[in-house]
């Protein structure tokens, strides 16, 4: 299988520069002349981490699809629970309505959380923490898909991207565990929740 390697367009910021409050150390006279000595930014170090902020970004876009997928599956089976097997209409459906760019990932929220809310699927806490973390969903992946990383030479890496306004996350640790938290977490709900449409369509 043969790996790809495509074009990315990365960007290198320094700190704000306190031009009130230069030290002495960082006056430099070269050549007759004064020089201020701001510092560098390690390239070597920026780009050790590049590597797997890609591949997370991959994963996250892999997984988001994942979720997509389930929330799919539910909103089928609530309209087609009298019949599992193969059936055009089913079909025609998931493949002419859900998977094509007619309805997007936002309305695809709403209509399950009213089927989640009609069939009773989770208690209130867990509808909440799943609305809400599927906002989250559809946000990393579209910031992974549309921003752009910066890396900067006092925070790091980080990430640039609107969102109901313009949006910087800092990708340290912090940031990439509460991101696998919230993506275990709303597979679990989705799960849950599939599982009682099931046994309440057998019951």
């Amino acid at each position: 299988m043969k790996e790809i390697n495509l074009p990315s367009r990365h960007v290198y910021t320094t700190p704000p520069i306190d031009l009130q409050n230069i030290r002495q150390d960082q006056i430099e006279i070269v050549d007759g002349k004064k020089r201020i000595n701001l510092g560098s930014i390690d390239f070597g170090e920026a780009n050790k981490d590049l590597p797997t902020i890609r591949e997370n970004a991959s994963k996250i876009v892999d997984s988001a699809v994942g979720i997509e997928a389930q929330m799919d599956d539910i909103l089928v089976d609530f309209l087609f629970q009298s019949d599992k097997g193969r059936n055009h209409r089913r079909d025609f459906f998931r493949h002419q309505f859900l998977e094509s760019a007619t309805i997007l990932f936002s309305s695809k929220k709403e209509l399950l959380q009213d089927i989640v809310n009609t069939e009773q699927l989770l208690d209130g806490k867990k509808k909440n923490i799943l609305q809400k973390n599927l906002k989250l969903v559809i946000r990393w992946r579209n910031s992974f898909a549309h921003g752009h990383l910066e890396y900067d030479g006092a925070k790091g890496w980080h990430l640039r991207y609107f969102s109901g306004g313009h949006q910087d996350d800092v990708l340290d640790d912090d940031y990439w565990t509460h991101l696998e938290t919230v993506f275990h977490q709303t597979l679990k709900l989705l799960d849950e929740a599939q599982r009682k449409l099931e046994n309440s369509a057998s019951s």
